[in-house]
């Protein structure tokens, strides 16, 4: 049964941590992330099954610039689910509390999977594209 979402605490970043590699890779000899309490401008939100960790979300702290002024963001970051707890709402839940809870305006994240992220209200406004060409392919005459 899941439990409400609610910020984690520094006793569960291994719990997490563990999480987040499950769900992105990486290596885990890697150093794991400092406690909440030494980075004011981040929270981490999770979901519980059975006292067990099954969902997290983290939220930062920053400010976007509109028209010469900064707008504060909510910028959201490692989403991840446990594979047995997908499907059950808990990315929804995550989301909602934390950017209720964040009471910023606008809220960010790089959404690598955008159909679950625009359900939820989220839009792809810009694109990071890398293109790389061999430089003899490039014209030598000067636009006219």
């Amino acid at each position: 049964m899941s439990e409400p979402v609610r910020l984690t605490s520094d006793d569960e970043l291994d719990e997490a941590w563990a999480l987040g590699l499950q769900a992105f890779g990486g290596d885990p000899g890697t150093p794991r992330p400092v406690p909440s309490t030494a980075a004011p401008a981040r929270e981490q939100w999770g979901v519980h099954e059975d006292g067990r960790l099954v969902a997290k979300a983290t939220a930062l702290r920053f400010a976007q610039w509109f028209g010469g002024a900064p707008v504060p963001l909510c910028g959201v970051a490692g989403v991840a689910v446990a594979p047995h707890a997908r499907g059950r709402g808990h990315v929804r839940a995550l989301l909602r509390v934390l950017v209720e809870h964040s009471e910023a305006p606008l809220a960010g994240l790089y959404g690598t999977a955008p159909g679950i992220y625009r359900s939820l209200g989220f839009e792809v406004v810009a694109a990071w594209q890398d293109t790389r060409l061999a430089l003899g392919l490039l014209s030598s005459a000067a636009p006219a």
